[in-house]
């Protein structure tokens, strides 16, 4: 039996909201305490430039699979997913650095820390974003090499069906003749 994550958070929101009027005891308040300090500490978390690094090296990673998955199935676009790995690997190489940045962050006093920590944050989004834009990419271009593949085997298809059904074979069948293309390449039998 699952729940889910909306419900959960509204139950326990409940819960803490009603513990914390519990008259005579502290021990609510500090449960409420405790509870504030986790979710602040990891909605924290997730914020910081290694938090938001290893966001970035797990979205680099899922386009490299989806990249190489692109090229051993699309016929087509292979120049365009050969620019886009390197596009990739150049967002790679940014990722690196930052990650480099990151390390050496550590020693720093807190000014040139928080200026530090501020540029990174930016690299970081921005590479974000063209990562996902190459992805988006990728994506697009396997799905219409899916399509162009579905529409040869539906003219496959067609063709073959035109051919069990010839009017010398079922004459009570009526069909209508139509061209998709001017030369004639592409004959299909509508019934």
């Amino acid at each position: 039996m699952s729940v889910s994550n909306s419900a959960l958070d509204i139950d326990c929101s409940i819960l803490i909201a009603g513990l914390a009027f519990v008259p005579g005891s502290t021990g609510p308040y500090l449960w409420l305490a405790f509870m504030f300090t986790w979710f602040a500490y990891q909605g924290a978390r997730h914020r910081t430039p290694a938090g938001r690094m290893s966001e970035l090296n797990n979205a680099i990673n899922t386009t490299k699979h989806i990249l190489a998955r692109a090229e051993s199935t699309c016929t087509r676009d292979q120049v365009v997913l050969f620019e886009l790995r390197h596009r990739l690997l150049q967002e790679a190489k940014v990722a690196s650095k930052v990650e480099c940045l990151i390390l050496e962050i550590d020693g720093t006093r807190w000014r040139e820390y928080y200026r530090s920590v501020v540029d990174a944050l930016q690299v970081i989004s921005k590479c974000a974003r063209e990562v996902k834009n190459i992805q988006s990419t990728i994506r697009r271009i396997v799905q219409e090499d899916n399509q162009r593949k579905l529409e040869e085997d539906i003219r496959d298809m067609g063709q073959l069906l035109a051919a069990m059904y010839s009017p010398t074979r079922y004459p009570h069948l009526v069909f209508r003749r139509f061209q998709s293309s001017s030369d004639g390449a592409d004959d299909h039998y509508d019934v």
